[in-house]
């Protein structure tokens, strides 16, 4: 990872230099040799970054998918029935539900980052 992929990566991440300390468990002067390119990353750390953008990624777009879903199902144009019974509010409900919880991680990630929520 080159030094402004690092960057790239902690700014997508919202990350400072400073910030990034304690998410990678390096120390600050790591952190800023890294961002200055004079030092190569290490690769735990790249892989770190990389996982992290991925988690991330993949919780957005699963924030999407299921708030389109909803739109969908909330629209009328879309009913789900199992069976002969309409299940349509708990699978809106359970829609609801998951969307609830990839929310809470997208603004109070365990990690403790707080990604821009495009």
């Amino acid at each position: 990872m080159t030094a402004s992929e690092y960057n790239a990566a902690l700014k997508e991440l919202g990350l400072s230099v400073y910030a990034s300390r304690k998410v990678l468990g390096i120390s600050l002067r790591q952190s800023q040799r890294y961002s200055a390119g004079h030092q190569v990353v290490a690769q735990p750390v790249a892989n770190h970054l990389r996982l992290l953008l991925l988690h991330f990624n993949v919780l957005k777009k699963r924030r999407r998918e299921l708030s389109d879903g909803i739109k969908v199902i909330e629209s009328g144009k879309v009913r789900h029935s199992s069976g002969k019974k309409d299940t349509t509010a708990e699978v809106l409900a359970e829609l609801k539900r998951q969307l609830s919880e990839i929310e809470q991680l997208l603004t109070n990630h365990p990690t403790g980052l707080k990604p821009s929520l495009d």
